[in-house]
């Protein structure tokens, strides 16, 4: 972001805040480049480091991205969680939601997302119990399943409310914060796990590029996505972001 704010404000402060730049996507930019190894910097984020030039159309194109993220936090984080634990008819349940567009989507997500928690804290104890007797701790790998569908839900009840919504203000920040705290422990989780190379698991911090990807080309007239450097510059130089 404060590559982005110096190229399109040569004038200006050094800032992570760049005006030009949707506020959703500008706080999950932020959290993939500090979650992102050095050496892997240049591969996996130089090539769109200037993607997200221009995003920041208005309120209503921001509140449909928030409704994305909420989407990918419901019906792509919270599954995978699930999954680690085998609770695979729940992860189910949840990929099978209606995309997340919309007030009403969001609050049936949210209804739905709820009841798995409390049926995945009960599979939870239950282990525990069947493992290590009545007085057994869950250690946190066991409740993975629901402590990321609780963050995706409370992700989710927050752009539900749309008439609390404004962009700037304190409800971005709690979404992307609860979504990405969400993608944080499912990571945390691949990392605890043993794996082959034969089945590694699919690099989170991957999907979120993609996620990135996707809010960015939304609202653009002709999609395109600015995979070098050179590219960027002219569109800075003309002022044309959205062809």
């Amino acid at each position: 972001m404060s590559a982005i704010n110096w190229y399109a404000h040569s004038e200006k402060a050094w800032s992570d805040q760049p005006e030009c730049v949707d506020p959703v996507i500008r706080s999950i930019c932020i959290w993939l480049n500090d979650h992102t190894p050095e050496s892997e910097m240049e591969r996996v984020i130089g090539p769109h480091i200037f993607m997200p030039l221009g995003t920041w159309l208005g309120l209503e194109l921001a509140l449909s991205r928030a409704y994305r993220v909420a989407d990918f936090a419901i019906r792509e984080i919270a599954p995978m969680a699930l999954n680690i634990e085998t609770l695979n008819s729940e992860a189910t349940t949840l990929e099978s939601l209606t995309p997340i567009t919309d007030r009403l989507t969001a609050e049936a997500a949210v209804k739905t997302a709820e009841w798995i928690v409390i049926q995945s804290r009960a599979a939870a104890k239950t282990r525990a119990t069947t493992k290590a007797g009545p007085r057994a701790i869950v250690v946190p790998l066991d409740a993975l399943g629901a402590d990321v569908t609780n963050q995706a839900a409370y992700a989710t009840s927050i752009v539900a409310d749309a008439s609390r919504w404004a962009p700037g203000q304190k409800a971005v920040g709690k979404l992307t914060e609860a979504t990405l705290k969400a993608v944080s422990m499912v990571i945390d989780a691949q990392e605890m796990r043993e794996v082959s190379e034969s089945n590694r698991p699919v690099d989170v911090r991957h999907m979120v590029l993609d996620l990135i990807r996707e809010l960015c080309e939304m609202g653009r007239e002709e999609p395109r996505t600015y995979r070098t450097k050179e590219q960027t510059l002219e569109c800075l130089e003309t002022g044309r972001f959205n062809e």
